[in-house]
């Protein structure tokens, strides 16, 4: 009974952070975005479920720490240039914004 309360002690530790990680993003993604491409953003992500799992998979495997045993916190790594990307991308659908 003590190492299942540890346990779900520790999955609600682990399931806090990852929340707290994910808003951080979120949040970050957020700040380099449009509204409107912020709105696109997120009925992307809603509408490819699939995509978002494989891509979760992925991104698990470069930046996550190896052990799960280790620190939730992620290694440092280099930030991809988004907005120049986002920017490009968007200067076609301006017709759509209006």
């Amino acid at each position: 009974m003590t190492s299942s309360l540890s346990v779900l002690s520790e999955l609600q530790q682990r399931l806090v952070q990852d929340g707290a990680n994910l808003d951080d993003e979120f949040n970050a993604v957020a700040q380099i975005l449009t509204p409107s491409q912020l709105a696109k953003f997120v009925i992307w992500v809603n509408s490819n479920p699939a995509c978002m799992h494989m891509l979760n998979d992925l991104w698990g495997k470069v930046y996550q720490p190896k052990s799960p045993m280790k620190s939730s916190s992620t290694p440092a790594r280099e930030e991809p240039e988004l907005e120049e990307t986002i920017e490009e991308e968007d200067e076609g659908d301006d017709e759509d914004d209006e």
